[in-house]
């Protein structure tokens, strides 16, 4: 290949990437690039720069699903995985805790709600095993004592008849005392009289206490949402150039995600901020190639490119928080907040 065919494919990848057609460079690459991203939007307030509030709001975030049904495009076979995250909730949680420096919500769990209450169910399981065996022992140890105390009464009363009738061996049975046999089988009866008077140990309730562990918090508000739409390739464009077997191309595509959010009041369910926000997604793909022929019969052939793609975890993370921060401003406008 020779240094003439080198120049014109650095000059033809050049060319190429040239091509912008009112595309942007990719997302930022960092922990932040929802953020960064979201500061673009026009009238976005960053979530950190909202006034600190002295008193949290309670707030709770159940499932952000994915209305879309979008799986990932693909030109070439049958894509199925899903064109976006599943998880969005999680994106939701962490703008609100970023709002106002943390200072803004309480924010309560409830998209996996099922696993708290499985764990309260247990705690309350085992809490309630305790008790009963507790309790088991009290009512046993109660119904001991008292019996103890019967049948120490009734010692004492048999060794007074004891006492009795062996002074009356020597003196005369009066004619108004029964015979000793007689009087053993009344005392015995009446042993059994009191025995069968002790209260029987009380079954055990769960609610003679009261709950063992603490309520589970309510909200204020309620987050909702979804993601509505995802449009794919909702505009196209590419470049290229050959020229003596070396050749290069730039392909461009334009996706777009649109997210609602809505915040509800959780005591009456009214709506009080909804915000649609739509957000661009990129992809670039760059490629260069050479053809020659090294002798008659042989051919040498070169590939050279890359492929750009903006995450679309960063695009739904920028437009859940520019609907949120929308919302936020809007309820501060109306004096809710």
């Amino acid at each position: 290949m020779t240094f003439a065919k080198v120049s014109l494919l650095a000059s033809a990848l050049a060319l190429a990437g040239c091509g912008n057609l009112d595309f942007e460079p990719s997302a930022p690459e960092d922990s932040q690039a929802g953020e960064a991203i979201a500061r673009g939007a026009q009238d976005y307030q960053p979530l950190g720069s909202f006034p600190q509030r002295k008193q949290k709001i309670k707030i709770a975030v159940y499932e952000f699903p994915d209305l879309t049904g979008q799986h990932k495009p693909n030109q070439d076979f049958a894509q199925y995985s899903k064109a976006v995250s599943q998880g969005a909730d999680a994106f939701v949680v962490s703008a609100l805790r970023d709002v106002g420096q943390g200072t803004w919500f309480n924010v309560l769990e409830r998209r996996f709600s099922e696993s708290i209450l499985n764990e309260r169910r247990i705690a309350i399981g085992q809490t309630n095993e305790a008790r009963q065996r507790a309790h088991t022992v009290r009512e046993l140890e109660r119904v001991r004592a008292e019996e103890r105390v019967v049948n120490a009464k009734m010692r004492d009363l048999r060794m007074q008849a004891e006492r009795d009738y062996a002074q009356f061996a020597k003196t005369g049975l009066p004619a108004d005392v029964p015979p000793y046999e007689k009087t053993l089988a009344d005392l015995d009866n009446f042993h059994q009289l009191q025995l069968s008077k002790i209260e029987k140990p009380q079954p055990f309730s769960a609610f003679a206490l009261g709950t063992p562990i603490a309520n589970l918090v309510t909200a204020d508000y309620l987050v909702t949402g979804a993601i509505v739409g995802y449009d794919s390739d909702i505009q196209t464009a590419g470049a290229g150039a050959r020229f003596l077997n070396v050749g290069a191309f730039d392909e461009r595509r334009k996706d777009v995600m649109t997210v609602n959010v809505r915040l509800v009041r959780a005591s009456t369910g009214e709506i009080v901020g909804n915000e649609t926000v739509t957000q661009k997604i990129v992809s670039v793909r760059t490629q260069g190639d050479v053809l020659s022929y090294t002798t008659i019969n042989r051919v040498l052939e070169f590939e050279a490119g890359y492929a750009t793609n903006e995450p679309g975890t960063f695009a739904l993370d920028a437009a859940i928080r520019v609907a949120l921060s929308k919302i936020l401003q809007e309820q501060q406008r109306v004096g809710r907040w």
